[in-house]
């Protein structure tokens, strides 16, 4: 379950099953899909997410070597119940982007440290 939106005053909320699971593309890549039917009530069904994960070397500057990283790409759909809901898609892609490019690098440097 993925809780999101602005609790406690707008919990939104969406359950989601894995329904695939790709380690290794020929591209380099690697990938998840996550799907709901029944998506976020009142506000959307059918609801995709796909993660596209990539490996990427990282530059420590001219002196220092090349470090491996990874980009990963969110792509998602789903069908809107509320009109309301293409209003809302800034406000989605923001929390999205902070989920991607802030939380989950924290994250994943608070775990190498405590490797």
């Amino acid at each position: 379950e993925e809780v999101f939106g602005l609790p406690p005053l707008l919990p939104l909320s969406v359950i989601w099953k894995c329904v695939k699971s790709d380690p290794n593309v020929d591209d380099g890549t690697c990938g998840l899909e996550f799907y709901s039917e029944n998506g976020v009530p009142r506000l959307a069904k059918n609801c995709k997410m796909k993660f596209i994960i990539s490996e990427e070397s990282l530059s420590l500057g001219s002196s220092g070597p090349n470090e491996k990283g990874c980009q990963v790409d969110l792509l998602m759909e789903f069908e809107p119940r509320n009109p309301l809901i293409t209003a809302g898609i800034p406000f989605l892609n923001a929390d999205n982007n902070i989920a991607l490019k802030v939380l989950l690098p924290k994250a994943i440097r608070k775990r190498t440290k405590q490797i």
